[in-house]
């Protein structure tokens, strides 16, 4: 909704928060990192999004989660 690319949204929630935490066997799929994995889906649509103001803001995309592998599970919101 504030213009990021949707790459750089999931590298800010994966990568970027693995170098910020300082562990880098997180965050990646790489060979012998823990792989626990989103599935995430790109709805369209009309959506109210509200900031750190509570101001409301109007976007045309919401990113929703419809599934986890976690620690080898899978987990999903239903």
């Amino acid at each position: 909704n504030l213009g990021m690319p949707f790459y750089d949204v999931i590298k800010s929630c994966t990568l970027n928060a693995s170098l910020a935490l300082n562990k880098p066997e997180i965050g990646n799929l790489k060979l012998g990192s823990i792989a626990d994995v989103s599935i995430l889906e790109i709805e369209k649509g009309q959506f109210k999004f509200f900031d750190v103001e509570d101001k409301k803001l109007i976007g045309a995309e919401k990113i929703t989660a419809r599934g986890v592998v976690l620690n080898g599970n899978w987990w999903h919101p239903n």
